[in-house]
């Protein structure tokens, strides 16, 4: 697993290897070369981020290139951003991530070396879509919380003494969480899955947080006709 250069990133980057591509309404775009492929999302909602990833699609093996830069054709749709990461050896490399600015369309171009030490360049087109106001009214532990302030995800640090999560979301006409996901790490890195219902959150039912864990996520997929969209919560003591 790669370690990102700060820790939310590193969750967020935790949270897409153990769920998978995070769905913002979109699909996936695998422009493809002669052999080398992009994997970076179609669209994102605006506000929102995702990463820039380029391997060998003719691999058995998941075999990475290095991506060396990311251009985007309209910085004020699609922004790009560079930071310091390290991977499972702790060599230090540099990780691209696209946020989404306004809603439009924005191309990217992408250029990278092999583990052979041979260049290439692919490219892709993402469209950024306005942000949805799916929640109608959230509290967490109890708290109500500020939606405007806690737009796309809320993060907390908890005291070491408590054990349980309490977190009572109300959506908006027509949305619905569609699926629930969560985990949590010990302090030495070892991780679990955790069974979180949909009910636990409409309902505001308790869910546990043992002190022998240091960091829990819960990721809350919710669905409106054919758009999707996820609302992250993370907990760390």
């Amino acid at each position: 697993m790669k370690k990102s250069f700060n820790k939310i990133t590193s969750m967020l980057l935790a949270l897409c290897l153990v769920l998978g591509s995070v769905a913002f309404g979109a699909g996936e775009a695998f422009a493809t070369g002669e052999k080398w492929s992009l994997d970076v999302m179609t669209s994102l909602w605006a506000g929102d981020n995702t990463w820039v990833w380029v391997y060998d699609a003719n691999s058995d093996d998941v075999t990475e290139a290095t991506v060396t830069g990311v251009t985007s054709s309209n910085p004020a749709i699609l922004a790009v951003s560079a930071g310091k990461a390290y991977d499972e050896y702790d060599r230090e490399y540099t990780e691209f991530m696209l946020t989404g600015k306004t809603p439009g369309s924005a191309a990217i171009t992408v250029n990278y070396t092999t583990p052979n030490g041979e260049t290439g360049t692919l490219s892709a087109t993402i469209q950024v879509k306005k942000y949805p106001k799916q929640i109608k009214s959230l509290k967490v532990n109890g708290k109500k919380v500020k939606i405007s302030k806690h737009k796309y995800n809320y993060s907390k640090k908890v005291k070491k003494s408590k054990t349980t999560l309490t977190i009572k979301m109300a959506l908006k006409k027509g949305w619905k969480i569609s699926s629930v996901n969560a985990g949590r790490w010990t302090k030495s890195g070892k991780f679990s899955d955790v069974k979180v219902k949909k009910k636990a959150l409409l309902k505001g039912k308790t869910i546990k947080f043992p002190k022998k864990y240091s960091d829990m996520f819960i990721n809350v997929e919710m669905k409106k006709g054919s758009s999707y969209i996820n609302y992250e919560f993370y907990f760390w003591r």
